[in-house]
C-alpha cells in the first residue's frame, strides 16, 4: 500500500541506504541530547528544549498548502466557550490525572482555538487577507499595537532571566495577540458580537448567583465540596480561605472564581456596562425585570469585593453612560430635548457628583478611600518612587516578567508585590511602554464612542459598554497589577474593530447602491437598514428611547 501524500509534495526522490543510515543516526543523537539535556538543565531552563520544535513546527506550518476557506463558525464557537470558561471557571483549579500536568478547562479551549486559529491562518490566503482587511479600519491603532510589541520584543535584550521572558512573551502572543485577532475576525460577521456579549453577561449572572451565596457564607462557595480528581495550587489555598479583610475592619471580601477580591473586583467593572446597557436598552417588562435585578445583583457583589476600584467603575459607568446615549440622541436628533438638556447640563451633573463624593464621608470612604486604605496608598507610593531608580538604569526595560522581581518591593508580612500595572510595564518594557500600552486601550475606547454616536443597528449599540469597558480597564490598571483580565480586554478591543468595519463596509455598500455602480469584490458586509430601531411595545422605556424622544 502507498502511503497518502500531499499533492504538491508528490515529488519525491529515494534518498538511498546511506541517506537513511544518516537520517537515523540525526534523530538519535537528538534525542541523546534532549535526554541529557533534561537531566542536567535545571527546570526554569528546560524551556531551551522546546525553541527547536516550535521552530520545527512553525518551519512545517510554512510548508502546509493552501486549501482556502475561513473557519468562522470554528473560531467563534470556541472564542466564546473561552470565554464563558475564563469568567465562570476558577483558573486555580486543575484536573490532576496521574502522569500529566494539571489540566484546565480554560487551557484546553484556547489550545483548541489556537490549533484552529493557527492552522486556518497557515493554510489560507483567504483568512489572512480577511484578518489584514478587518484590521485595517483603524490602521493609527495597529501602529500603536505593533509598536507596543516591538518595545517588549527589544526589551528582551536586557532580560536577566531570559528563559522567563521567553516564556511570558509567548504566552502574550497566545493570551493577548492571537485572541485580539480571534475576536476581530468574529466580530467582522454579524452576530458575532452579539454572542460575545450574551456570553459575558450570562456567564456573569452564574458568577454574580454563587458570589452572593459567598458573601453570606463568607467563604468560597465550592472549597468544601471538591471532587477528588479536582486540585487546588498549594500557594493559592491560604489566599482563597483568608477573609482578605482591610486592617481596622472584619468585612469579608468576596472573591468570586477568583482568588483574590480586587482580580474579582476589576472584572466586575469591565462586564458591568454591558448590565447597565441590556437593562437599558430592554423593551419588554419580562427582559427587562431579570436584568435590573442581575444589575443590582452586581451592584452589591461590586460593594461586597470592599474594593475602591470597583467602586470607581460602578461611578464611572453610572455617569458615563447616559452622557455617551445623550451624545448619541443628541447627533442624530438635534431637537432632542432630552439629549440636549444632559449633554448641556453634564458638566453641572458632575460637578454635584464630584461634591457628594468629596463631602459626603460614606461616598468619600468607598471611593476615594480611608483611614483604612491609607496603607494600601502609602504602599503604592512607595512603589512609584522605588521604580524610578530602576527605570533610570534600564530605560528599555528589564525585559517581560521581569518587572516585578526588579522593584523588589515586599509587605511587611514578606510578600512581593506590585501594585500597579504601569508600573510593571514600565518596568518590563521602558518608559515609552507605558503610554503605548494606554493608547493601545484608549484609543479603541475612543472610536468605539465615535461610532456608537451613529450606531443604528442593536449590535452596533453594543459600542457603548465596549467602550466604558475599557475605560474601566485602564483605569484599574493604575492600582492593580494583575494580568488576569487583558485577553478579556484584547477580545472587547477585537469586537469593537470588526464593529468598526462591519460599518465601513455597510457604508461603501450604500454609497455603491446610489450611485448605482457595482460593487468591488471581496466579502463585504450586507448593508443595513438606517431605519430607527423598533417602537416599543410595553410600558418599559429604554433609556436611548427616551433620550430619542423629541
Amino acid at each position: 500500500m502507498t502511503p497518502t501524500i500531499l499533492k504538491p509534495y508528490e515529488s519525491r526522490r529515494n534518498i538511498g541506504l546511506f541517506g537513511r543510515a544518516m537520517f537515523v543516526s540525526v534523530l538519535i543523537a537528538a534525542a541523546v541530547l534532549y535526554g541529557l539535556m533534561a537531566v542536567i538543565l535545571p527546570i526554569k531552563m528546560l524551556g531551551i528544549m522546546v525553541a527547536p520544535l516550535l521552530v520545527a513546527m512553525g518551519f512545517i506550518l510554512w510548508m502546509l498548502p493552501d486549501t482556502g476557506g475561513v473557519q468562522i463558525a470554528r473560531i467563534q464557537s470556541l472564542l466564546v466557550i473561552y470565554l464563558g470558561l475564563s469568567i465562570t471557571w476558577p483558573n486555580y483549579l486543575a484536573f490532576n490525572l496521574p502522569g500529566l500536568p494539571w489540566i484546565t478547562p480554560t487551557r484546553v479551549t484556547l489550545l483548541c482555538l489556537l490549533a484552529v486559529f493557527v492552522l486556518n491562518f497557515s493554510m489560507s490566503r483567504e483568512m489572512r487577507d480577511e484578518a489584514r482587511d478587518t484590521v485595517s479600519v483603524m490602521p493609527i491603532y495597529m501602529k500603536l499595537f505593533w509598536v507596543f510589541w516591538a518595545l517588549s520584543t527589544f526589551a528582551m535584550v536586557f532580560s536577566d532571566s531570559l528563559t522567563v521572558s521567553v516564556n511570558r512573551y509567548v504566552n502574550n502572543l497566545i493570551y493577548w495577540m492571537m485572541i485580539f485577532f480571534a475576536g476581530a475576525l468574529a466580530a467582522r460577521y454579524k452576530g458575532g458580537v452579539t454572542r460575545v456579549e450574551n456570553t459575558l453577561v450570562w456567564s456573569t449572572i452564574i458568577v454574580i448567583v454563587f458570589s452572593l451565596i459567598e458573601a453570606r457564607m463568607e467563604q468560597v462557595v465550592w472549597i468544601a465540596h471538591l471532587p477528588p480528581f479536582l486540585s487546588i495550587d498549594p500557594a493559592v489555598i491560604e489566599l482563597v480561605m483568608d477573609e482578605g479583610a482591610r486592617a481596622g475592619t472584619d468585612q469579608y471580601r468576596v472573591r468570586g472564581p477568583y482568588s483574590v477580591a480586587l482580580y474579582f473586583s476589576e472584572f466586575l467593572t469591565m462586564a458591568f456596562p454591558f448590565f447597565v446597557h441590556k437593562t437599558a436598552q430592554s423593551r419588554q417588562l419580562r427582559t427587562f425585570l431579570p436584568m435590573l435585578a442581575a444589575t443590582l445583583g452586581m451592584m452589591v457583589v461590586m460593594y461586597t469585593t470592599g474594593a475602591r476600584s470597583a467602586m470607581v467603575g460602578m461611578v464611572v459607568v453610572l455617569t458615563a453612560y447616559p452622557l455617551y446615549v445623550a451624545m448619541r440622541s443628541f447627533s442624530s436628533r438635534n431637537r432632542s430635548i432630552v439629549g440636549s438638556a444632559v449633554v448641556y447640563g453634564y458638566p453641572a451633573i458632575a460637578a454635584v457628583i464630584a461634591l457628594i463624593v468629596v463631602f459626603w464621608r460614606r461616598a468619600h470612604v468607598l471611593v476615594l478611600g480611608g483611614g483604612q486604605h491609607q496603607s494600601s496608598s502609602d504602599a503604592r507610593a512607595e512603589q512609584w518612587a522605588m521604580a524610578w531608580p530602576k527605570l533610570a538604569s534600564r530605560p528599555f526595560g528589564h525585559g517581560p516578567a521581569r518587572g516585578n522581581d526588579v522593584l523588589g518591593y515586599v509587605t511587611p508580612s514578606g510578600k512581593g508585590t506590585v501594585d500597579s500595572y504601569y508600573i510593571t510595564v514600565m518596568l518590563d518594557s521602558g518608559y515609552l511602554a507605558l503610554p503605548v500600552f494606554l493608547l493601545v486601550f484608549l484609543v479603541p475606547a475612543f472610536v468605539a464612542f465615535k461610532y456608537f454616536r451613529t450606531a443604528k443597528t442593536p449590535e452596533m449599540m453594543l459600542l457603548a459598554p465596549l467602550s466604558l469597558a475599557l475605560i474601566n480597564f485602564t483605569i484599574v490598571k493604575g492600582v492593580l497589577s494583575s494580568e488576569q483580565s487583558i485577553p478579556l480586554a484584547f477580545i472587547l478591543i477585537g469586537c469593537i474593530v470588526g464593529l468598526v468595519w462591519q460599518e465601513q463596509h455597510a457604508s461603501k455598500s450604500v454609497a455603491v447602491a446610489q450611485n448605482g455602480k457595482v460593487a468591488p469584490t471581496g466579502p463585504v458586509a450586507p448593508a443595513r437598514p438606517v431605519a430607527p430601531l423598533p417602537p416599543r411595545r410595553r410600558f418599559v422605556p429604554a433609556l436611548a428611547g427616551q433620550m430619542g424622544r423629541r
